[in-house]
């Protein structure tokens, strides 16, 4: 049972790397001058896994 959510997770993590950078986080980046923390969802999840 819990390894559905984790899966759920892992593929929605392998579908955003197919997608564009949100308007939101570009934004961020072009006020702030850095990725949010957590972008990209990628290496946040292999770091605090």
């Amino acid at each position: 049972m819990k390894a559905e959510p984790k899966e759920a997770h892992r593929q929605a993590i392998e579908d955003s790397k197919l997608e564009p950078v949100p308007e939101i986080v570009l934004a961020y980046r072009n006020v702030y001058g850095m990725l949010p923390h957590g972008w990209p969802p990628w290496e946040f999840n292999q770091r605090d896994d």
